[in-house]
């Protein structure tokens, strides 16, 4: 099913509505967001104009999906590629996983 995010949403309560337990901003990357989606993991995703992309989603927690955040100040780099560290947990097995997106939204 994946994260169910309205897609004519432009702000944070219409997408919040959505089953999204929890918003966090890029702390560099305007419209770039971060959310935990409750039974559904997590997912970043990209708002540009009246444009909403999900670039990419973490499914890798076995229980409620429940905290989220970036990495703050400078980006890891592997190669050429700067990519932020997040880390997610979930509620019920209270496991924190920490990794990098696969995606190139960040290049």
């Amino acid at each position: 099913m994946g994260c169910q995010i309205n897609f004519k949403a432009r702000n944070e309560s219409s997408i919040s509505r959505r089953r999204v337990w929890r918003i966090k901003h890029h702390p560099s990357t305007p419209g770039l967001v971060l959310t935990a989606c409750m039974h559904n993991g997590f997912a970043i995703v990209k708002f540009d104009g009246n444009q909403v992309q999900v670039v990419e989603q973490y499914n890798k927690h076995d229980s409620l999906a429940y905290g989220a955040d970036w990495q703050r100040g400078d980006a890891s780099v592997a190669g050429t590629k700067k990519s932020p560290v997040i880390a997610t947990c979930s509620f019920y097995d209270r496991l924190l996983h920490v990794w990098t997106p696969e995606s190139d939204v960040f290049v």
